[in-house]
């Protein structure tokens, strides 16, 4: 990645509020603002859509919300990257409104008993009985479009015990020569299994765990090297996610951090010459 990158910013209107757009060889990597939890869809250049994560039970709403308004009828394939209940509720609103093609998971063996219980049990029987999913780890290559997606984790088998963080999925896009590594719920103790295993080199940088103080280590972001980093992240929330420690960490790195909770719906547009561009929502509500 020794190309330089122009980074700009984009002023249209909609690439928010309502409308459908072409992709026109670019690849839209989408961090929706879910409050507590993850969602991440990636437009691919042909018009397929890849859905990362779901949100949380409180906010499926808000996903939904935000396909509809794009018009996207199919997720292509839907990708959960650990079982937590704000990576996996929104699944509940997306089965009832929108076409899921493909699915995937780590196949993290799911509690029993307790209040999550049938939660975990609904999840199970909607998308793991499906003919079409399957089980991703380390090694596994998913390409279309131009864009491929390579999982560098979870190991086969998963780490033993009840650990869903360190066994989430974490996966390296590349599009045009541009990489974005996805990172989930990890902790610095995957962080260093990657840190061993090669090139984690990468442009933009999806921060582990709502920036926690757990993960995103300074040796972690010197590898990454990233110059974009987006944090998704509830306003107020109960855990005082992100960390003052990682933002600081992430500032001297020299990366420019972005966040669902000051910036909403977040867009990196990567185009086929290798160009990125940032739009966060909050600027074009005024």
């Amino acid at each position: 990645m020794t190309k330089n990158i122009h980074l700009f910013f984009i002023s249209f209107y909609i690439l928010f509020f309502g409308y459908a757009y072409p992709q026109e060889e670019k690849l839209r990597i989408n961090f929706i603002d879910v409050g507590e939890g993850d969602a991440i869809l990636l437009g691919l250049p042909c018009d397929e859509n890849v859905l990362i994560d779901c949100g949380g039970l409180a906010s499926g709403h808000k996903l939904i919300d935000f396909l509809e308004k794009r018009r996207i009828k199919k997720i292509t394939s839907l990708i959960i990257t650990h079982p937590h209940l704000d990576h996996i509720g929104g699944v509940f609103f997306l089965n009832a409104k929108i076409n899921i093609g493909a699915f995937s998971d780590n196949a993290q063996p799911l509690g029993e008993g307790g209040l999550c219980s049938d939660i975990y049990r609904w999840y199970a029987d909607i998308l793991r009985r499906r003919d079409n999913y399957r089980r991703l780890k380390r090694g596994d290559v998913i390409s279309s479009c131009g864009v491929t997606l390579k999982v560098l984790w979870p190991a086969q088998p998963p780490l033993p015990g009840t650990d869903y963080n360190d066994n989430s999925i974490v996966m390296m896009a590349d599009y045009a020569g541009i990489r974005c590594l996805l990172c989930a719920d990890i902790t610095e103790n995957i962080e260093k299994r990657l840190l061993e295993w090669g090139d984690i080199k990468a442009d933009i940088l999806k921060v582990s765990h709502h920036g926690a103080a757990d993960a995103t280590s300074g040796e972690f972001l010197d590898k990454v090297s990233p110059e974009i980093a987006v944090i998704s992240v509830d306003r107020n929330n109960k855990y005082g996610y992100p960390s003052e420690a990682v933002l600081n960490r992430i500032k001297r790195s020299g990366a420019r951090i972005y966040r669902t909770d000051l910036s909403g719906n977040i867009m990196i547009e990567i185009s086929k010459d290798g160009i990125m561009a940032v739009a966060e929502e909050a600027k074009y509500k005024g």
